[in-house]
Parts: C-alpha cells; structure tokens; sequence
C-alpha cells in the first residue's frame, strides 16, 4: 500500500506526477536506525585520525592554484583530478 511497485527498483515510487521528489515513510536508507553499522564511530575517528597525521606530517603543495568555489560537485560528477606534493616537514 505504500509502494506504486514493490517487486522492483522503480523511481516513480519517489516521485510525485511531477517529476519532484516525494518524500515516503516507509524508506529509511541503509545506516539509520537500527541496521547502522557498529564500526561507523570508529571507521570516522580513524580516518580523521589519519588525515591530521598527514597534515602534521607533510606540508601539502599544489601544482597549480585550486579555486574550489567555482567548482560544484554532484554524485553523478566525478571530480577533477588535482595534482599535489608532499613535502616532508
């Protein structure tokens, strides 16, 4: 009763006759509630762990100016790659 169909992926079940998205109630994206991942918290707290030694370790140089304001990045983009050095503090 909450799905138009329910057998398989259909993404009119997120939109409304307009083409705009609907919110629905019955979904609930992976990673909330109850079937989140145990290891989240501490998969974050090592990656940040990790990223500050990196910066505390190495001064990082571009090749080239990066302007990141012009640039707008979606989930369907992939971004432009940058070329950076590292250098040993």
């Amino acid at each position: 009763k909450l799905w138009k169909k329910v057998r398989s992926f259909s993404p009119e079940n997120f939109l409304d006759e307009y083409g705009n998205f609907l919110g629905n109630d019955a979904f609930v994206p992976y990673g909330v509630g109850p079937r989140i991942c145990l290891g989240n918290q501490l998969a974050d707290l090592e990656l940040k762990v990790f990223m500050f030694e990196i910066i505390r370790k190495f001064k990082i140089v571009a090749d080239e100016p990066v302007d990141l304001d012009k640039k707008v990045q979606k989930i369907t983009c992939a971004p432009k790659p940058y070329k950076y050095r590292l250098i040993v503090r």
